[in-house]
């Protein structure tokens, strides 16, 4: 007999064998479902204890699938192997047996878990760690939370599930979505999850998310946790009415948005954002400390101007008489930007931190701003000493300075509003360094500057029109000039600005050690 003949046999053989254990398996089968019904309550106990938790349910049936037996279950609860607490509550599920798996182990244990339409509640704890939480449509029982490290080892799929989630941490919540699908595949040291949500209308065309989590995750401060979140066709306006009114979320808007995080621990180590919206508007904080103003002229008598100055003198004679700074805004400003598009990347490593946006587009009508590529590094030490460097290609000052707003109030901040900076800077090189807190701050900036311009405040100059090279450093500087139709504006001094057509030449500063 030859190979080939051989081969055909025992393939025949092997194929018989398969097509008999298979009827005996699918008859078996069919018994177990014709008797299910009998033993209900003997099953729900083997169900869960195979599954690693207690399963009730109104109704059970059983089917073959291609891994092995399976177990559906209609109108069923999901609870705790203690029974205390409610994990979720679905329409229909079912237990899956994974017949490779239980001739490798030689036990037979739930490899596959599924739920349909389920109510599932998420709430991150102050200590940063994700439980769930039982639904409130099931009275008899409190609603306690159970950490997601107790969930047996297996592979979880949840179809259109409602889900919610509450942030204790923040003290932000609860926000609910419909309509999600996940899988959920938990290892004894790993934990995946992947899935899709639908969106109303109103909010956006749907989401995409992912996550993994690597180590003991009953030890939160050593689990290594990323997450992503995809935005599709994602509608500003409709989060601005969900969203509470404290987050700073645009008025309108229309885009992807896409964000990525990345935790060791408790701590942050990582962020990535791709960002690409149209038409975006949003009200400007508003601010309880007000922005200085320029000191108006006063026109006075030769008597009453030598009365003042007397007085001045007498009073403070080393001070000088600032304005008042502007009372708070009663309308906020409105921004508008046309396009707001970036690809951001921050990493962190120990206490230094490295963030790099490229493809950057700050859009205003009247206004582009495309930018390649902007890198920022910092670093804080505990003594007080800061590391702070940062590198533009192109930046508009008259885009970026409105966003200032966003930032924490403070005078120094209320001065740098003030100044509302406009014109272009390119080639801009900044770095800062400290040792400690009680040491002298070193610095250094170097840019070329074209159009620049910034408001008077207080008893300070503006101008507008510059344009040239600048270097400067803790111990001086050089500007190189070369501008045209420059305006020097001092309100306190002058009626109405000073003009010059054309402004070249080269001016250098130096700082002197005495101050």
């Amino acid at each position: 007999m030859s190979i080939r003949r051989k081969f055909v046999k025992y393939f025949l053989i092997a194929f018989a064998v398969l097509v008999v254990v298979s009827g005996l398996l699918l008859g078996a089968f069919q018994l177990v479902v014709a008797r299910v019904p009998e033993y209900r309550v003997q099953l729900q106990d083997w169900v869960s204890e195979r599954a690693g938790l207690v399963i009730e349910f109104r109704k059970l049936s059983a089917r073959l699938r291609v891994y092995g037996p399976e177990l559906v279950f209609n109108d069923a609860i999901v609870r705790t192997p203690d029974r205390t607490r409610v994990l979720a509550t679905a329409r229909k599920g079912s237990v899956g047996f994974d017949l490779w798996t239980c001739l490798t182990t030689g036990r037979l244990t739930a490899g596959r878990f599924s739920l349909d339409a389920p109510q599932i509640g998420l709430i991150r704890l102050r200590d940063g760690r994700i439980q769930l939480v039982g639904q409130s449509a099931l009275p008899e029982r409190d609603a306690k939370p159970v950490s997601v490290e107790q969930l047996p080892v297996g592979v979880f799929r949840v179809r259109n599930a409602v889900v919610s989630f509450r942030d204790e941490a923040t003290g932000r919540g609860p926000w609910s979505l419909s309509g999600v699908d996940f899988i959920l595949d938990r290892g004894s040291q790993q934990l995946d999850l992947r899935g899709t949500a639908s969106l109303p209308a109103t909010l956006g065309r749907g989401l995409q998310f992912s996550g993994r989590a690597v180590g003991a995750l009953e030890k939160p401060d050593s689990v290594v946790t990323t997450f992503n979140l995809n935005g599709e066709q994602i509608d500003l306006a409709g989060w601005a009415d969900v969203l509470p009114d404290e987050w700073p979320v645009p008025d309108t808007g229309h885009g992807d948005i896409s964000l990525g995080i990345a935790m060791h621990g408790r701590d942050l180590t990582g962020v990535t954002a791709k960002v690409d919206v149209a038409h975006v508007t949003a009200v400007a904080p508003a601010w309880t400390i007000g922005l200085p103003k320029a000191q108006p002229l006063q026109i006075r008598t030769d008597a009453e101007l030598t009365a003042a100055v007397a007085a001045k003198e007498k009073a403070h004679p080393a001070t000088e008489t600032l304005a008042a700074p502007e009372p708070p805004s009663p309308t906020p400003e409105l921004l508008s930007y046309q396009r707001v598009a970036f690809d951001l990347n921050a990493a962190r490593t120990r206490d230094e931190w490295q963030a790099t946006a490229v493809n950057v587009d700050l859009a205003r009508e009247g206004s582009p701003w495309h930018a390649a590529r902007l890198e920022a590094h910092w670093s804080n030490a505990v003594s007080g000493g800061i590391n702070l460097s940062g590198k533009a290609d192109r930046v508009v000052l008259q885009n970026l300075w409105p966003l200032l707003a966003y930032l924490p109030e403070s005078e120094d901040m209320a001065r740098l509003r003030a100044l509302r900076a406009t014109g272009e800077v390119t080639e801009l090189a900044v770095s800062a360094q400290r040792k400690s807190a009680s040491d002298a701050q070193a610095y250094s900036v170097q840019a070329r500057i074209n159009a620049f311009g910034f408001s008077p405040t207080l008893g300070s100059p503006g101008f507008s029109g510059l344009s040239g090279q600048l270097h400067a450093t803790q111990d001086g500087g050089e500007a190189q000039l070369d501008a045209t139709g420059v305006r020097f504006d001092l309100p306190h001094v002058f009626r109405e600005p000073l003009q010059a057509k054309t402004v070249r030449g080269s001016l250098d500063w130096r700082h002197a050690p005495a101050g």
